[in-house]
């Protein structure tokens, strides 16, 4: 400052000299350190290649005459949120024979793609037309992205540079972008990503290697293709990838239902469990924050908590309490054995859905008391405020005002996992934990057999005596 003072009003030529140094030097200073950065990141995610021998991974068949290799000075590192990076690094088709011979991928674009500098995949971008891609950051098209871990892979669809959603599918994930994509459980196995190889100079001037997804032969220069790879992929079409790369989103656009969602903690759940949560938070209009919007005209703001805790009783699925520390809903599953030895995926689900919205009247009866009264106000009627947050007052409400909406979203959640079930079958179960109720008691007696029966084959698997089967997937906690 006192420099700048004094060049200021001595105009002194010293002290620009001064200042441009100083400036200069900064900017060299920041400059290299983010060099250095970037170049340190680099490293690590070389030594994990070579440790981890994912070379040998994307050239598995030795008999090739090409072999892709990653050009590292070409490497660019994109942000899919504010959590997740991907380093893309181009694979380019090296020819075997002669490394001084020029090749060319056209009609697609190979990359190695490092996922938070730890997971390792495969990208490979093709659309219609046969000529080279040269700028993936707004290419449309679609991509195979292949786990070089397990083999798995999705076909992604891009628009402009981010995965976007596919209209003709009905159902569509509320990601923690406003980027949208398909989830359909497609999935099949069949001969994909096919390599081709000019195997003359004459028509280009250079040796071409052309990938085509659905293995068609190029008809430019003649019959001088020669197929040299193909591959046996198990591809599942339109299913959501978690952080899907992209142009570099940060995040921006959230969703206030996304945002709910994404606050959810699930770290104490076991992945059986974790996976039900998973797909119940993609269920497009009726995932637990829909439904709460509909009554309340807002989604709520408390936290949600899931955990598991061994209950004594084996009746007892579920609890739902509020931590007055922190101010979160925790929801509770009961471990013991005789609960969660046979419970099926629809169980589970109808339960997460139904102690959710425990949850919900749980805080909106702590955070806003007056409120909670003028909107629920059966809740009051007869009991008092202490008896309000009892569970059977509660499920009078939700067997009143929500009945269908859980129906609706575990059917919803049983689209999702393919399953081609008859709609009685998702109303009789969203009864799970409302037997108790006024609403159910008014039912006629063979439409109370037939509920109960449903709730205790998929909970229990214990109808089979009756000819009721479970429906859903058991989940072998």
């Amino acid at each position: 400052m006192e420099v700048m003072k004094s060049c200021f009003f001595t105009r002194n030529i010293t002290c620009i000299l001064i200042l441009f140094l100083i400036a200069t030097s900064c900017q060299k200073d920041r400059s290299q350190l983010l060099e250095n950065l970037k170049k340190t990141s680099l490293e690590d995610v070389k030594e994990l290649y070579y440790k981890q021998k994912v070379f040998s991974k994307i050239n598995p068949k030795d008999n090739l005459p090409v072999q892709w290799e990653p050009l590292w000075d070409e490497a660019t590192l994109k942000k899919t949120n504010d959590s997740v990076e991907y380093l893309f690094i181009p694979l380019h088709p090296s020819i075997k024979s002669d490394k001084n011979q020029k090749s060319e991928e056209r009609g697609a674009k190979t990359y190695l793609l490092v996922k938070n500098g730890a997971e390792f995949y495969t990208g490979i971008y093709y659309g219609k037309s046969k000529e080279e891609i040269v700028d993936i950051w707004t290419f449309t098209g679609k991509m195979l992205f292949t786990n070089l871990k397990d083999g798995s892979s999705n076909l992604i669809n891009y628009k402009n540079g981010s995965p976007y959603f596919d209209g003709s599918v009905s159902v569509k994930k509320k990601g923690t972008s406003s980027t949208k994509m398909g989830w359909e459980q497609n999935c099949r196995t069949e001969i994909k990503d096919c390599s081709f190889q000019l195997s003359d100079y004459g028509c280009t001037g250079q040796i071409l290697v052309v990938r085509s997804m659905d293995c068609t032969y190029p008809t430019y220069c003649g019959p001088l293709w020669e197929m040299i790879d193909s591959n046996e992929v198990t591809t599942c079409y339109n299913v959501w990838v978690d952080d899907a790369p992209d142009g570099g989103g940060s995040g921006s656009g959230e969703s206030d239902i996304a945002d709910f969602n994404a606050k959810i903690d699930d770290t104490k759940l076991p992945d059986c469990m974790k996976g039900v949560l998973d797909t119940l938070k993609m269920l497009d209009g009726n995932s637990v924050a829909d439904m709460i919007k509909k009554f309340a005209g807002e989604v709520p703001g408390y936290k949600l908590k899931f955990v598991t805790e061994n209950f004594s009783d084996p009746m007892q699925v579920a609890g739902t309490n509020r931590d007055n520390n922190t101010g979160e809903i925790i929801i509770a599953f009961n471990t013991n054995p005789l609960v969660i030895a046979n419970v099926s995926d629809l169980a589970i689900g109808t339960t997460m859905l139904h102690e959710s919205i425990h949850a919900y009247l749980t805080a909106f009866f702590y955070d806003d008391p007056t409120a909670a009264t003028m909107t629920y106000p059966q809740l009051f009627e007869k009991y008092t405020k202490k008896k309000a947050f009892s569970n059977g007052v509660q499920h009078e409400t939700i067997a009143k005002d929500f009945i269908k909406d859980l129906a609706g979203s575990i059917k919803n959640y049983g689209e999702l996992k393919g399953y081609n079930l008859d709609k009685q079958i998702y109303d009789d179960i969203a009864w799970k934990g409302l037997l108790d109720t006024d609403a159910f008691k008014s039912l006629s007696n063979t439409d109370k057999y037939r509920i109960t029966d449903r709730i205790m084959a998929e909970q229990y698997d214990t109808r089979k005596d009756k000819g009721v089967t479970q429906k859903g997937v058991r989940l072998g906690c």
